[in-house]
């Protein structure tokens, strides 16, 4: 098996992310294929019932004993954090946490996959009151060391993240909120399972098979190309990215819609040969470059194998573009950001062109 690849919140040089206490993560591909659990998602995959598990308890103290642990997929977990305490702010997301803290253990097997998905209970008549996030501490529960985090939303939205653990050992997740006080919310820790045939949280697509080039790729990441350019959801998170089959001409145009309800940003992945340039430009509506001097609605980021952000523009009187440069061998991400004032889900094209 290859050493892990670093990885962060974008494209990547295979596809996941892992563990690590940079605050991202780092990613084998080869981990992925693995997992094989069976488990019911989320968000546009399969709806999970909403019964929860018995005997899952969370604590308000990062690494209290009494903590119930979890060691394989569990759906809809009540974590009720009105009897505890805010002693975190900001959160790892670096967002102001003045709400209660929850915590819960996870321990993990080194190359497990695995996606967490936190929401208000809908059953709490106050969950419209909540802005929750979600983040994950070692077993040191060290903030400062946070090993992923999701606070990308306002409101009582759900936040989301997936990881692929580089070691085994035990983590804890911590359930935060915006607001203060105390809430009632819904944690969903689930195993997805690549190749068994039936599409879970955590994954853009299954067919089957582990084959590329077919629509849906060996880690079940759906595929575009000139004869489907539309993105397919959910691409909201690297792990999900759309893979880009760029044709031989070296260009593609990709369209979607982003914005509005859905505060996530879209993620596209794109392979590019040793030395190649990637070129990334807005189109208008008639497939023609955006000009500079209007609001931009959206913004580009190109992310390498570790999530560094290696190009993009997001002055907001300026086209969202990527600037073509010789870049090393490897998977890429496009990450596509909304302006935070938008209201509502606005189209976009976007030309994606290689040049050798």
């Amino acid at each position: 098996m290859r050493a892990p690849v670093p990885y962060s919140v974008s494209l990547l040089a295979a596809g996941l992310f892992s563990l690590s206490v940079q605050g991202c993560g780092y990613f084998d591909p080869n981990l992925y294929l693995s997992l094989r659990s069976r488990d019911a998602g989320i968000d546009g995959f399969v709806e999970i019932a909403d019964t929860g598990p018995t005997g899952v308890v969370a604590s308000g103290v990062c690494g209290d004993p009494a903590t119930s642990v979890i060691s394989a997929t569990v759906n809809r977990i009540p974590v009720d954090t009105t009897p505890f305490h805010n002693t975190l702010a900001p959160n790892c997301s670096g967002h102001a946490a003045l709400g209660n803290e929850g915590f819960l253990a996870l321990d993990v097997v080194a190359g497990e996959y695995w996606h967490l998905h936190l929401q208000p209970d809908p059953a709490d008549p106050a969950s419209a009151s909540r802005d929750p996030s979600i983040y994950l501490l070692s077993a040191g529960c060290d903030e400062r060391a946070c090993a992923e985090s999701s606070d990308s939303c306002t409101g009582p939205d759900g936040e989301h993240f997936a990881f692929v653990a580089s070691t085994g050992g035990r983590w804890y997740i911590g359930v935060d909120d915006r607001n203060p006080g105390g809430g009632h919310y819904l944690l969903d820790v689930i195993h997805p399972s690549c190749g068994a045939n039936g599409v879970e949280h955590g994954e853009a697509c299954d067919d089957g098979n582990l084959d590329d080039r077919d629509g849906c790729d060996h880690l079940c990441r759906s595929e575009l190309s000139e004869a489907s350019r539309s993105e397919r959801i959910p691409n909201k998170t690297p792990v999900e990215a759309n893979v880009l089959l760029v044709p031989t001409s070296g260009q593609m145009v990709v369209e979607g819609d982003i914005g509005g309800s859905d505060c996530f940003p879209d993620y596209f992945a794109v392979s590019v040969p040793d030395g190649a340039s990637l070129d990334v430009t807005a189109l208008d509506a008639s497939e023609l470059p955006c000009v500079d001097g209007v609001t931009a609605r959206l913004s580009f980021s190109l992310l390498n194998a570790d999530l560094t952000q290696v190009g993009g523009r997001r002055d907001i009187n300026d086209c969202p573009v990527i600037a073509g440069r010789a870049l090393a061998a490897g998977e890429y991400l496009i990450r596509l950001t909304a302006s935070a004032d938008q209201p509502r889900p606005e189209p976009y094209r976007m030309s994606v062109r290689l040049t050798p």
